[in-house]
């Protein structure tokens, strides 16, 4: 008959290897995940920044062909500004 002690000692130490082997699997694919990962962000990070130039462009190429002052003054403002200038000041006392 096989000795009791020996035979539950011979498990646990399966059960330790077991235990470590898929820690070390789990550690490895983790790893791996972990690079596939980094390799994907690059990727979109790579596609994002290409989109964002490729657009920057096409929006400055639409700029400036139509260039137009941020403010214009409208005529009817210049002919207010004109008539207030050319009537003689009148001081009320």
């Amino acid at each position: 008959m096989v000795d009791a002690s020996r035979l539950l000692g011979h498990q646990t130490y399966q059960h330790m290897n077991k235990r470590e082997e898929k820690k070390k699997v789990t550690q490895v694919m983790s790893k791996r995940d972990g690079e596939e990962m980094k390799l994907v962000r690059d990727g979109v990070k790579r596609q994002r920044r290409r989109l964002l130039s490729r657009l920057m462009l096409t929006a400055l190429a639409t700029n400036s062909e139509v260039t137009k002052p941020r403010f214009m003054k409208s005529e009817s403002c210049e002919e207010d500004h004109r008539r207030q200038m050319s009537k003689p000041e009148t001081i009320e006392t």
